[in-house]
């Protein structure tokens, strides 16, 4: 069986995944191991290991014991039967993920790369033609409550 041969979006599309994963460690390593760091608990050089361990072992453990979250995120867009389509879109919503991340970084705004992930793929599900009608209102409607439930909770909880 022969291959098909990949499309330059698709080497495109890996780049910017490899970007989007690099502004989420840089972003969000320094504020995990901030706390260690500073009390002289751990090294730097220890807790960075211990940070890239744990966010590695971490990514691997909760799309094994819990798919869910993959099929969330799965049902945020649709970008339609064509593969090309389908690509630019999602090499658009990676991209702004990335450039979003680098200028709140550039200006010391604390962001957060999974909730740009699904503000990147409803924009550019919205883009396509169809509009609203390529994303999922149930997804976002369970996105949502978690986001009232969990501040709730805190507000409660955290008194």
């Amino acid at each position: 069986m022969v291959s098909p041969p990949l499309s330059p979006l698709f080497f495109l599309l890996s780049l910017l995944t490899l970007a989007v994963i690099l502004v989420n460690g840089w972003t969000d390593a320094p504020n995990a191991i901030a706390s260690a760091v500073s009390s002289r608990a751990l090294s730097f050089r220890s807790a960075a290991a211990l940070a890239a361990v744990c966010n590695f072992g971490g990514a691997a453990l909760s799309s094994l014991l819990h798919p869910a979250v993959a099929d969330t995120v799965r049902g945020l867009s649709g970008f339609g039967p064509d593969p090309a389509v389908a690509l630019a879109a999602l090499c658009a919503a990676l991209a702004a993920i990335v450039l979003w991340s680098v200028a709140a970084w550039r200006f010391g705004i604390p962001t957060s790369e999974s909730h740009a992930l699904m503000a990147g793929l409803t924009g550019s599900a919205l883009a396509l033609r169809g509009g609203a009608e390529n994303v999922d209102a149930g997804t976002w409607r369970t996105i949502l409550l978690g986001l009232v439930l969990s501040t709730g909770l805190s507000l409660l909880l955290g008194r």
